[in-house]
């Protein structure tokens, strides 16, 4: 008796994101980066259905796509819209690897306690968005070492 092969890798598509729900979580775009490195090890990787505690399939999905939007994954994305409800889309995706962009980010947030500090500092002046976050993240790490 034959069996049939199971596929490599599962691809799953969920209820549907309703974009004007979601907002950038910047906790949840540093756990990602630090999954992918983790994860990701092959030259060219085939990461999808990534789980993270605490976080929903919908949070992540999002933050794949703006992962990807802004230069920090290699990544297939498609996005396609719900037929019964045109707010929904959704979202299938399969992380090939972080990107030098991607390297550089965690590099300089994976410490807690500089990412404390990054966050802190990022709230304060009202700039949370990722290239300011690199930025902040980069200051800190000069005044460290003395720059």
């Amino acid at each position: 008796m034959t069996t049939a092969a199971k596929p490599s890798h599962t691809v799953s598509i969920h209820r549907g994101i309703r974009w004007a729900d979601m907002k950038l979580e910047v906790d949840l775009v540093r756990q990602l980066l630090l999954h992918i490195e983790e994860h990701a090890t092959r030259p060219i990787s085939d990461l999808d259905s990534i789980k993270i505690d605490g976080w929903t399939e919908d949070q992540i999905d999002y933050h794949v796509v703006q992962l990807k939007d802004a230069g920090f994954i290699e990544a297939s994305i498609s996005s396609v819209p719900d037929n019964e409800n045109p707010d929904l889309v959704h979202v299938i995706y399969s992380v090939r690897r972080l990107t030098y962009k991607g390297h550089e980010f965690v590099e300089t947030v994976r410490d807690d306690t500089i990412w404390r500090k990054v966050k802190e500092k990022g709230k304060a002046i009202g700039a949370m968005t990722l290239p300011a976050l690199v930025n902040i993240g980069a200051g800190i790490i000069k005044s460290q070492i003395g720059l």
